[in-house]
């Protein structure tokens, strides 16, 4: 911080202290405030919240470090802030404890995806290994959506390579159960947009959600990614169609999608798998007339 931020902390440092202080299951409104603008804390004076960050997400007054939580779904995503929360346990005790307000142990989890993004977290850390052996459906779904958010950004390949691993972790994981976790593996879907190529173990990803996609209305997203892919892999994208196609067909195809995809695999040398698609699709509008055509002789 700059010399006038320093003068202008130095002035308030003895209410902050005071305040602080007071925040033994007690001051809650104080600990949220400080959970809100931690960012800012961080920046007016990086020593004083290093040395208080224990005392306002305190594990002796759990009730006051509830209330930090909640005030940090509003604070910004800073790779020192997340520093300061994981190096004292911070998050692994938040992932402990029953979360409300707006959206509680949600937020946590987004804080948890970003520093997976940026290589502050491994697949194996404490953190991880909390949301894995817990088994919540849901957080794994929330970090799947916090992947699938930033697909508009340039990501390294190294970032891309983080999801498909969190991708395959995830599937790994999903087998313990008797019944595959449709909604999970419906989300996972979504990170489709992440891959270069539907061969290998990038097809292996997706012909373990193919099934599901239709479980929570990704269908459209999951097929728009399929025909981006169908130019350099077009065997795997069109085995992947066939296992999403076997399970359900969909009700409606959204720009074309579908209707687009099975032309593609016709042009890339499919042919009869493109006739088989277009058959089960039949029901689609417009896919009877791509049906006929496909089956004229040539």
């Amino acid at each position: 911080a700059s010399g006038s931020h320093l003068e202008a902390w130095e002035a308030i440092r003895p209410l902050f202290d005071t305040e602080a202080a007071k925040c033994k299951s007690a001051n809650y409104e104080f600990s949220a405030l400080t959970g809100a603008y931690i960012a800012q804390l961080d920046y007016m004076n990086e020593d004083w919240i290093k040395s208080r960050v224990g005392e306002i997400f305190s594990a002796e007054f759990p009730s006051n470090t509830i209330c930090a939580i909640d005030g940090l779904g509003y604070a910004s995503f800073t790779r020192s802030v997340y520093k300061l929360l994981v190096e004292p346990g911070i998050l692994d005790r938040g992932l402990g404890y029953e979360l409300k307000g707006r959206g509680g142990r949600e937020k946590l989890l987004e804080r948890i995806a970003a520093a997976y993004l940026w290589g502050d977290e491994a697949l194996d850390s404490p953190r991880f290994q909390i949301i894995f052996s817990e088994g919540h459906l849901e957080d794994l779904e929330a970090i799947t959506r916090v992947l699938w958010m930033v697909r508009g950004e340039t990501l390294t390949r190294e970032q891309k390579e983080r999801v498909r691993l969190f991708w395959s972790r995830c599937l790994d994981w999903g087998r313990q159960f008797a019944e595959p976790p449709r909604g999970l593996l419906c989300s996972l879907a979504l990170l489709t947009c992440f891959l270069e190529t539907a061969d290998g173990e990038e097809r292996r990803l997706l012909e373990s959600v193919a099934p599901y996609v239709q479980t929570d209305h990704n269908t459209y997203e999951f097929v728009a990614e399929l025909v981006r892919l169908v130019w350099v892999s077009t065997e795997g994208v069109s085995a992947v169609l066939n296992l999403m196609t076997a399970t359900r067909v969909p009700d409606f195809d959204y720009e074309d999608r579908l209707k687009t995809l099975v032309r593609a695999l016709a042009e890339r040398g499919r042919k009869q798998d493109a006739i088989l698609y277009a058959d089960r699709l039949r029901g689609l509008p417009g896919m009877q007339a791509l049906f006929d055509e496909l089956r004229r002789p040539n």
